[in-house]
C-alpha cells in the first residue's frame, strides 16, 4: 500500500554542485513516477552518485498545493568559485529548494506543499 500510495522517484536530476569545498556538494530534485505525485524539497549529498531513489517519497498532488509566497534566501555560493547557487526555503514548509544562479527560484516546476499538516485517513482516501 506504501509503495503505491507514496511511490519512490524514478530518478534524481542534479539541479546543482559545489566541487570546489571539502567534502563536495550536490543538489538533487526528484523525478516523481506520474503527473499524479509531486516530490516535496530536494536532497543534498557529498558524492556524484544520484541518491537511491529510496532515499525519499513522492506523494499524492491532491494532498498538495502549490506555494504562492515567495522562498526565503538561506544562502549563496557568492565568491566560492564554480557554477554559482543559492539555496532557498520555500514558503509553508521551509523546503530547501536549490537552483543555478542567485536569482530568486522562478515557478517553472513550481515549490509543493502539504495543504494539512496533519494526514489522517480522510486525506487518504480523498487520494483514491
Amino acid at each position: 500500500m506504501v509503495e503505491q500510495l507514496l511511490p519512490s522517484p524514478l530518478r534524481y536530476r542534479l539541479v546543482w554542485r559545489s566541487v570546489h569545498q571539502k567534502p563536495a556538494l550536490y543538489i538533487w530534485r526528484a523525478v516523481p513516477p506520474s503527473g499524479q505525485f509531486v516530490a516535496l524539497g530536494m536532497l543534498a549529498t557529498t558524492s556524484e552518485e544520484p541518491p537511491p531513489t529510496s532515499a525519499m517519497r513522492c506523494v499524492p498532488k491532491l494532498w498538495c498545493e502549490r506555494v504562492s509566497a515567495a522562498p526565503r534566501f538561506i544562502w549563496r555560493d557568492a565568491g566560492e568559485g564554480g557554477s554559482p547557487g543559492s539555496m532557498w526555503a520555500t514558503a509553508g514548509m521551509d523546503l530547501m529548494r536549490c537552483v543555478q544562479g542567485h536569482e530568486r527560484p522562478d515557478e517553472e516546476g513550481g515549490s509543493w506543499c502539504l495543504r494539512e499538516g496533519r494526514i489522517t485517513t480522510d486525506t487518504w482516501l480523498l487520494a483514491q
